[in-house]
């Protein structure tokens, strides 16, 4: 058999691979990975925390001054669960009357099972005083202001609020269902 030559190679086309390295992931795959991950937050922040927000505007004065009239406010609004202890005393909650559609907002001084008192405006929980250092400045009215020794019922808390003159709370309606309370404020943005 004759030495046969070996054929020429074609000359390269334009464009055409010269030595350097493919991508190995085109930009458009990176960003659509990208993308994508960002996905799964947005489902959850749209479908999961999203809808618990609510945000509204104070009308009345009950909790002056940490709540003027006016104020925005952001709450969480959930499906109350006594288990999972989802008020704790110190907490500013909204709740709805049973007899009303509109939502109210006070703090809870008091959880179930504890004893509350009122004594010339100073407030007693477990038979301790407790500083309120969010109260409206000293008024006549608090200061003469006493209620008798209470306990708590297991499935309520003791509200009050922060304008004790204002307030239509506790003091005038008893201990709070815990079935009423709809959310908690999770802070003031206006």
């Amino acid at each position: 058999m004759p030495d046969q030559a070996l054929p020429e190679s074609p000359p390269p086309l334009p464009g055409a691979f010269r030595g350097r390295r493919p991508r190995r992931w085109p930009r458009r795959v990176t960003i659509s990975f990208l993308c994508g991950l960002l996905v799964v937050p947005a489902y959850v922040v749209s479908f999961w925390i999203a809808p618990n927000l609510q945000s509204f505007v104070i009308q009345g004065s009950s909790m002056a001054p940490t709540l003027p009239r006016g104020a925005r406010v952001t709450t969480w609004q959930f499906p109350f669960r006594p288990e999972k202890g989802d008020v704790r005393v110190g907490d500013i909650v909204t709740y709805t009357q049973a007899d009303s559609d509109s939502l109210n907002i006070l703090r809870v001084v008091a959880g179930p099972g504890g004893t509350v008192e009122l004594v010339n405006g100073a407030l007693y929980v477990q038979d301790q005083p407790v500083a309120e250092p969010y109260l409206m400045q000293e008024s006549p009215v608090r200061r003469g202001t006493s209620t008798p020794r209470l306990v708590v019922p297991e499935d309520a808390v003791f509200v009050l609020g922060d304008n004790r003159d204002k307030a239509y709370d506790s003091r005038r309606f008893g201990p709070l269902p815990l079935k009423l309370v709809t959310g908690k404020v999770l802070f003031r943005y206006w």
